[in-house]
């Protein structure tokens, strides 16, 4: 695990993410969690930085899918924990990445694209 004291002294090199983990307190019937089941790996989190995109085979950089401030799913197993002081975070691969969440507003819906 890779121990740093803030998270703006680690920039994610090419094609990675850093990411928050969100984890639940509380399930979504109120259930209050213990400590020992908040440390289960999450697969949600908040992007905190975004490397630049990878060269492709053009010799061009891929223009980054993710920014920061957007919430995601994410592989359950992805990237590299580390500890910022008090916030515990990943580096991961933007491709570990499965999903953005996104405001119901914005959705892609039907109505939407026409």
């Amino acid at each position: 695990m890779v121990t740093a004291d803030t998270p703006e002294q680690l920039n994610p090199m090419p094609g990675y993410v850093m990411v928050i983990e969100e984890i639940a307190e509380t399930t979504a019937g109120g259930i209050l969690l213990p400590d020992q089941a908040q440390q289960k790996k999450q697969q949600k989190g908040k992007v905190i930085a975004v490397g630049a995109g990878e060269w492709n085979s053009d010799g061009r950089r891929n223009v980054p899918e993710v920014k920061v401030g957007d919430t995601v799913y994410f592989v359950k197993y992805a990237g590299c924990d580390f500890n910022c002081g008090a916030i515990k975070a990943r580096i991961m691969k933007e491709k570990e990445i499965l999903a953005i969440v996104v405001e119901a507003e914005t959705v892609n819906t039907k109505e939407n694209l026409e």
